[in-house]
């Protein structure tokens, strides 16, 4: 695990604002151990889960994690949560349904708020728990559940999801603080999430305004020191990883062109959930017509210049995916980033 915290320390001392760790227990150390030993070693950076599972944890377990992270850390906790994946298909479980997806939020949003949720609408999550206080003998018994002992001082986490089809978005703009686009770099794409996600939400009775975006974006610099092709095979892990996510229930979410959908279909048939955002994983049908329309790959001006463009729809995060940690180039890409895209995207 020192490796993991050793990274967030660089990443700290180099510039970025924030960094990600993934909850997937049976492939990676414990998410919330992992993110306390970040939150100890390091000072400015912000840190959250990339992404948070909602059936292996209760809500008020996920909250409490969460708000144990901001305490300590002094306010930088982010709280990112989706359907889950890897996560689940390691305990024989397929993504969380929508529906319950929402209604777990909503729960997050509460006990995070300092709110309170009825014990009836509570117990429930718990599958063979056996509900109610009838046959114990226990004196007074809680009135309702709520993090009790929570600091109302310090921010609340915010909670951000990660989304990908039409459904998920619109859930998303009803319930979240900020939206999580996996779409790549496709700025038509993004252009229509976000108009769906502000729809929902002012349909919720929300103000769309007050909703924030982000953008989970494969991007590598080429200099002199990279070849394109290079650079484009560098993008693949996060190019299937993310489209795959379109596929995920065997179907093609959202609109596609005969292009697209092609490569999307081949991707359905291709992907290997056991080499999920490897430098292993197999590129399918993805060519690189496909490939630029999902990923940023460029010289700088050309890289900054997609990314502007995105950011002018109303992103004002982007999660930048660049190498996987085994490439023998993962830490010059890096750097690329620190040194030519950073400076000119913080300065904005």
């Amino acid at each position: 695990m020192t490796p993991i915290i050793e990274t967030a320390e660089t990443y700290e001392r180099e510039g970025w604002d924030g960094v990600r760790y993934p909850d997937t227990q049976s492939i990676s150390p414990e998410m919330f151990v992992v993110l306390s030993a970040i939150a100890q070693r390091t000072r400015r950076i912000h840190f959250s889960s990339g992404v948070a599972v909602p059936l292996t944890r209760h809500p008020a377990v996920m909250a409490s994690g969460f708000a144990a992270l901001q305490e300590s850390s002094g306010g930088r906790a982010n709280l990112v949560i989706g359907r889950g994946d890897t996560a689940l298909a390691h305990i024989g479980l397929s993504p969380t349904r929508l529906g319950y997806l929402e209604r777990y939020i909503r729960h997050l949003k509460t006990y995070l708020e300092g709110g309170s949720l009825p014990l009836s609408e509570v117990a429930p999550v718990m599958e063979g728990a056996v509900h109610g206080f009838d046959d114990l003998a226990a004196g007074h018994f809680p009135p309702a559940s709520a993090l009790v002992w929570m600091d109302d001082a310090l921010p609340r986490v915010p909670i951000e999801v990660a989304v990908t089809g039409p459904k998920a978005i619109q859930m998303a703009g009803r319930v979240a603080d900020r939206v999580a686009l996996f779409l790549g770099a496709d700025r038509e794409r993004i252009a229509w999430a976000i108009g769906l996600a502000r729809a929902a939400a002012e349909e919720a009775g929300r103000d769309p305004g007050e909703l924030s975006f982000s953008a989970y974006v494969p991007i590598s610099v080429v200099d002199a020191s990279i070849s394109a092709q290079r650079a484009k095979e560098l993008m693949m892990p996060f190019v299937m990883a993310g489209s795959r996510f379109r596929v995920m229930d065997r179907e093609v979410r959202g609109a596609a062109s005969d292009h697209e959908r092609s490569v999307l279909e081949s991707i359905r048939d291709s992907y290997d959930i056991n080499e999920h955002a490897k430098s292993t994983q197999g590129r399918a049908g993805v060519d690189d017509e496909y490939l630029a329309s999902y990923a940023i790959v460029g010289e700088a001006a050309y890289c900054l210049d997609r990314l502007q463009g995105i950011a002018e729809l109303g992103v004002d995060r982007f999660s930048m995916m660049f190498s996987t940690p085994d490439q023998p180039e993962h830490d010059e890409v890096r750097g690329r980033l620190v040194h030519q895209i950073l400076p000119v995207l913080q300065g904005r």
